[in-house]
């Protein structure tokens, strides 16, 4: 892990302060008259973000109930995987 934290560390040290457009960053349409970040309800109305965010929770549902069978396998010596 330090191996990787290094270089990442180092690299975040190159970005400059300035060249941040925080309100681009934030969703704002650049050049527009209404130079306003994109609320947080509005993603809701993101049909691909909605399915990758059901997908991401069904994924991280079907896995925590895995590890109750898991601990149960290797708690009776049978670590084999199947």
């Amino acid at each position: 892990m330090l191996v990787c934290a290094i270089p990442t560390i180092l690299t975040l040290l190159l970005i400059r302060p300035d060249e941040i457009d925080y309100e681009l960053a934030r969703g704002a349409k650049k050049g527009g008259e209404d130079a306003r970040p994109v609320r947080p309800h509005a993603l809701l109305n993101d049909r691909p973000l909605l399915i990758f965010l059901v997908c991401a929770v069904m994924f991280h549902f079907a896995n925590a109930a895995m590890l109750p069978l898991l601990g149960e396998m290797l708690a009776k010596g049978q670590a084999e995987a199947r």
